[in-house]
């Protein structure tokens, strides 16, 4: 739907996991200062073996273009 939208995976049981799926942070314009970290947060915690609190939220960014075909 948007750009960027970050995918993150664990293989911490051997099989590929998607772990996180969402913004990068709660930023809406590049000059915003952040306050929430959602994809650090996520990393940290597939990194300590943790649940990812919230694994899915909407992507914000610039939205793709599908050529007509």
């Amino acid at each position: 739907m948007c750009t960027p939208n970050p995918f993150l995976f664990d293989r911490g049981d051997g099989e590929w996991a998607l772990r996180y799926h969402g913004r990068f942070d709660d930023a809406l314009n590049p000059d915003d200062e952040p306050t929430e970290y959602d994809i650090r947060d996520a990393v940290d915690a597939v990194l300590t073996g943790e649940d990812v609190e919230v694994p899915d939220r909407l992507s914000r960014g610039c939205s793709i273009k599908w050529p007509d075909e």
